[in-house]
């Protein structure tokens, strides 16, 4: 039986009955059934209860398209933010990678700072190895005595400039070490 002789068969019946049949039909029609009523009966009841049911339909329609509108602007507020987000994550990356090529280079320079403060160690205890070995002509023994403190001062001053470079280095080497972790987290989250 199709759906028009289904509209007909009910709209045939009381006002009260039709109701009841059309209330138990799947997704009826009611503009087709307001149609058929208007060709057939034309009951005012009956029609009033055809259009509010259309309207309320219609109204559920209504609000399922604005409920799908808004869930497709949150999908596409989503996106627009996960792509913002892959953006700050590829800019910390590279960011990272260059604060490790950073702490790479000071920790090269730390090594070279270190070797040069042992190589002037090394020559402060030659220096000192000689001054002990000249003792004897004191005349040359002064003089020597004297151009070799004065070596021996200004490795010393080397040797506390390197180490002052040196720690500075290390504070240095250990606050990027510190940003660092912190993009690392910041990435991780």
């Amino acid at each position: 039986m199709s759906d028009e002789s289904k509209y007909k068969e009910a709209l045939q019946q009381s006002i009260e009955d039709a109701k009841t049949s059309i209330k138990h039909m799947k997704d009826p029609d009611y503009q087709k059934l307001l149609e058929l009523e208007e060709e057939g009966k034309d009951r005012e009841g009956m029609k009033k209860f055809l259009e509010n049911n259309w309207n309320s339909t219609l109204k559920d329609l209504n609000t399922l398209v604005d409920k799908f509108e808004e869930d497709t602007d949150k999908a596409l507020d989503i996106k627009e933010e996960k792509e913002e987000l892959k953006k700050k994550v590829k800019k910390l990356e590279k960011e990272k990678e260059h604060l490790e090529e950073t702490v790479d280079d000071l920790k090269t320079t730390k090594r070279k700072l270190k070797a040069a403060v042992d190589k002037k160690e090394d020559d402060i205890d030659e220096l000192k190895e000689e001054l002990r070995d000249t003792k004897d002509d004191r005349a040359e023994l002064k003089t020597e005595k004297h151009s070799m403190e004065r070596k021996v001062e200004n490795l010393e001053d080397e040797r506390e400039t390197l180490k002052d470079s040196l720690n500075h280095t290390e504070n240095l080497l250990m606050k990027l070490k510190h940003h660092v972790n912190e993009f690392d987290e910041e990435i991780e989250s």
